[in-house]
């Protein structure tokens, strides 16, 4: 399975193949444009907002922004995220990153870690490459991809390898100095995908925003990943270099120290009273837990599957890579049910009506234990969908994976981690 991403990063990333309409060239200028420069840098931001007062502390850790820079063939540097207020609830740090063309160091001040990589030949590289923005952390910084993607020595082509699986609807439409790109993110569920491109002045890229309106996304809630303040460069600024403290502790790949470090997940998932914390990391006994069923009166209890495979799947309605994601966990893990492993999609505080119509409609039939307040995912260390966790026969964790990327990659390696479960 892909490595961690946000839930943010995920809805953003999700993916599209912005193909151009016959009378509109905005999406081609910018290809364009972004060729022609040796470099540039940027201020990215990510916004969320909610009209549910319940989750508004939490939504509102999410806001942060980002400096950055690319300059071709292969330096950059992301800096820390700035812009989250102090209110109670944690966040995930976003990582400091460095690159001078020869080594990429990633660190985060915060967790006194650090991580060093060596750096790709180009930017197109370095996208090719599925663990590299794990790995350096870059993947983290919301449009961080983006940026590094219109500095490859094709544009076009590593932009829209960022953004797969998504169907262009053809609309365009001008309006406050943009031009707006709408594709579908699910044609199944027609949701909406929005990019905007500067229509006045250089063809810069203004932004993405998903609609959720019709995904099962509370009322209210919306992205937006924005890139502001674009500057053309041509060298590398001195700016974003990474001094390491030595008694920093060096991590292989900087976005696992950061997972580890949000292990108690957000305190506004926590049930009342607040449950004792749990340590539920990869080689940890998995917490004990019961939930009622969706489909029934009864409950699921991860004691009475003991000396099977538990897979445990956190996710929600709202969440696009959750959605896409279930229908590949549950089909391995139906081919294997007969060799004892067991399949449970967590639903994450949502009511029992919401999920049972999205079910109903999706024509999916697996088990669906009911998280409502969030306190068995708090056990298990959530802080991002979806999120799912392998039991093995002995009631250990060992293994977590968090998000989803591509189908046939993950499918591949969800069996191979089974079977090597099964056979023990």
């Amino acid at each position: 399975m892909k490595a961690p991403i946000s839930i943010v990063a995920l809805a953003l990333s999700a993916g599209a193949c912005f193909a151009q309409q016959a009378d509109e060239k905005a999406i081609e200028r910018m290809y364009e444009h972004y060729q022609q420069l040796q470099g540039c840098s940027v201020n990215l931001g990510v916004s969320v907002k909610t009209d549910d007062p319940m989750m508004a502390a939490f939504v509102e850790s999410m806001n942060r922004k980002s400096p950055g820079y690319a300059v071709k063939p292969n330096r950059f540097a992301f800096w820390e995220a700035e812009g989250a207020e102090d209110n109670g609830m944690p966040m995930m740090p976003t990582p400091s990153i460095y690159s001078d063309g020869a080594t990429v160091t990633s660190a985060v001040a915060s967790l006194s870690v650090y991580a060093t990589d060596e750096a790709d030949e180009d930017f197109g590289v370095l996208l090719e490459d599925m663990t590299a923005g794990m790995r350096q952390g870059w993947q983290l910084v919301p449009g961080g991809n983006f940026v590094l993607a219109l500095m490859a020595p094709d544009p076009k082509s590593a932009f829209e390898s960022q953004l797969q699986g998504i169907t262009y609807d053809g609309v365009f439409g001008e309006g406050d100095d943009a031009y707006h790109a709408y594709s579908t993110m699910d044609p199944e569920e027609g949701t909406k995908m929005e990019m905007r491109i500067a229509a006045t002045g250089e063809p810069w890229l203004m932004g993405f925003k998903p609609d959720l309106s019709g995904s099962g996304a509370p009322e209210g809630f919306e992205v937006l990943l924005a890139f502001d303040d674009w500057t053309a460069l041509s060298d590398a600024p001195a700016e974003g270099k990474i001094t390491v403290d030595e008694d920093w502790d060096e991590v292989e790949m900087i976005s696992e120290a950061i997972m580890l470090s949000m292990q108690g997940g957000p305190a506004g998932m926590q049930a009342e009273p607040e449950p004792e914390p749990v340590s539920a990391g990869e080689g940890d006994e998995a917490p004990n837990f019961a939930l009622p069923m969706l489909q029934s009166e009864g409950e699921f209890s991860l004691a009475s599957h003991r000396g099977k495979v538990v897979v445990l799947d956190f996710w929600a309605t709202w969440c696009p890579p959750c959605v896409k994601g279930l229908p590949v966990v549950s089909g391995v893990t139906a081919d294997l049910a007969d060799k004892g492993v067991v399949f449970a999609a967590v639903n994450l505080m949502e009511d029992a009506e919401t999920v049972a119509a999205f079910m109903k409609k999706k024509s999916w039939d697996f088990a669906v234990p009911m998280d409502a307040d969030g306190a068995v995912a708090q056990q298990f260390g959530v802080s991002g969908i979806p999120h799912s966790v392998i039991i093995d026969k002995k009631g250990i964790v060992r293994h977590v994976h968090i998000g989803f990327g591509d189908a046939a990659e993950t499918e591949k390696k969800l069996r191979a981690e089974l079977e090597a479960l099964i056979a023990e």
